[in-house]
């Protein structure tokens, strides 16, 4: 049984895509958004704290990020969380967590 995984998260890129290929020809695309959060701390105060989120997508999707995004772009992303985990060279472990982008919607005004 498969078990529900979907997030979408809304927020400007902090740096220009980079897309690369696999060793099979497969176009992926890197990106990390910022995505700002305002809540109300324990003594009432406003607090805004901006959270970074890990984006990768793949194929058409990827290419179409490459080609259209760029630092400060906005746009909401949805898919599911991934993560990934591997071994050092000196045997350490080590994991990441990301957004497996399926769908982007671009909300910046075109250029």
């Amino acid at each position: 049984m498969t078990n529900f995984n979907f997030s979408a998260v809304e927020g400007h890129l902090v740096k220009d895509p980079e897309l690369k290929h696999t060793k099979h020809g497969n176009a992926l695309c890197k990106f990390t958004l910022g995505s700002n959060q305002t809540y109300k701390d324990k003594n009432g105060e406003k607090v805004d704290k901006a959270n970074f989120f890990d984006i990768t997508t793949w194929a058409k999707v990827a290419e179409a990020c490459a080609k259209y995004l760029k630092k400060g772009s906005r746009v909401l992303v949805s898919g599911n969380l991934r993560k990934d985990i591997w071994q050092t060279d000196d045997g350490s472990y080590r994991s990441r967590i990301y957004l497996d982008g399926r769908e982007v919607n671009f909300l910046s005004a075109k250029a």
